[in-house]
């Protein structure tokens, strides 16, 4: 008993002085083999991002020589009252997002076969000076063939509104030059289309900040070289073009349920008891709302501060408009059909746009 004991002791020792061999010897091969991979990797991401920070470096070192003829102390923002006169050219982000290509693009303009959106500027019809107008503002970059975009999300929030006021001119502002060939190649819309009160326009960034408070700053291009440009320059202009023409702003995430006709002007939506939100807003082209307008767009001037300026969710109930979140839903998909929320809704006040979009909306 005793020798089976003291045998089996020592097969535990000699195992368990066999293992540690075998530990031991695998941990000098993996400290042979790990620091050349991890050099290797290291080398290799170093030289990636060395080579992203001189290409971003150049690029932004670009920018800044070609606009040190228009760049302005930041005193200068602080002032209401500018005598700084406007540069001969724009800004260069604005000719690397949007391609501007002068202040004379009109009607049936033409780029390798594509007709531009009429600018809004020039085209009739014309936003209203009763203020039954609604305007919505996509800032996204062009895109490489330049063809009008709305997924079917967007133009739901823009055949609601329509259905719901058809009295009301309806304009989808696109900050680049985008437009259409022979045929829109998208059902979603042509869906949209059918409303005969909603019209597609082009804003020419390069003067439609011309004859207001914001000329002069719009022109130095302060807000096209934002982080975040795309989002800030939605967000000023639905002031500008509130100043402009008076109206109704509403962001794309939004679906109208009941006609404006009974509201009073000048008001904006509700996220929460204290706050408001500028996904939807009105104000009215004269009066209080134009001098409204103008203290918006005049705050914008003397405050603007990129890292600070955003805006949610209303709640449903008996709203006017509900906000559907774009920023948290979009990547959400909603199978046509189902019982969500937004699929409700979406049938019930865009049924064309949701009857045309497929198997998701």
């Amino acid at each position: 008993m005793f020798s089976q004991r003291k045998c089996r002791f020592v097969l535990y020792i000699v195992g368990a002085f066999v293992f540690l061999l075998l530990v031991r010897r695998i941990g000098d091969r993996q400290r042979r083999i790990t620091p050349h991979i991890y050099s290797q990797i290291v080398e290799e991401d170093l030289e990636f991002w060395e080579s992203y920070e001189n290409r971003f470096f150049a690029t932004k070192q670009l920018h800044q020589q070609k606009s040190e003829s228009v760049t302005v102390p930041s005193s200068t923002l602080k002032r209401v009252a500018t005598t700084t006169s406007a540069p001969t050219t724009p800004s260069p982000w604005i000719n690397t997002c949007f391609k501007i290509f002068g202040s004379n693009v009109t009607t049936g303009y033409s780029l390798h076969g594509k007709h531009i959106l009429e600018d809004v500027q020039q085209s009739v019809p014309q936003p209203t000076d009763d203020g039954r107008n609604i305007f919505f503002h996509e800032t996204s970059c062009l895109k490489k063939d330049g063809i009008v975009r709305l997924n079917a999300r967007q133009a739901c929030a823009i055949e609601s509104a329509a259905r719901a006021n058809p009295e009301w001119n309806v304009y989808v502002l696109f900050a680049a030059p985008v437009g259409f060939r022979n045929r829109t190649t998208q059902p979603v819309l042509d869906a949209l289309l059918q409303c005969p009160n909603v019209h597609l326009r082009y804003v020419n960034l390069t003067t439609y900040a011309n004859d207001t408070p914001l000329k002069e700053w719009m022109a130095r291009g302060e807000i096209l070289r934002s982080q975040y440009m795309n989002s800030h320059l939605s967000d000023v202009m639905r002031y500008l073009t509130l100043y402009k023409y008076g109206g109704t702003y509403l962001d794309l995430d939004v679906i109208v349920q009941q006609s404006f006709e009974k509201l009073e002007p000048n008001y904006a939506g509700a996220e929460s008891f204290d706050l408001i939100n500028s996904a939807v807003m009105n104000l009215e082209p004269k009066g209080h709302g134009h001098e409204l307008a103008e203290m918006c767009v005049r705050d914008l001037l003397a405050n603007y501060n990129e890292p600070y300026l955003k805006s949610v969710l209303d709640a449903l109930n008996q709203s006017i408009v509900v906000h559907l979140w774009n920023k948290l839903s979009k990547d959400n998909p909603v199978r046509v059909g189902s019982r969500v929320a937004y699929a409700v809704l979406a049938e019930r006040h865009c049924p064309n746009v949701y009857g045309s979009c497929g198997p998701v909306f």
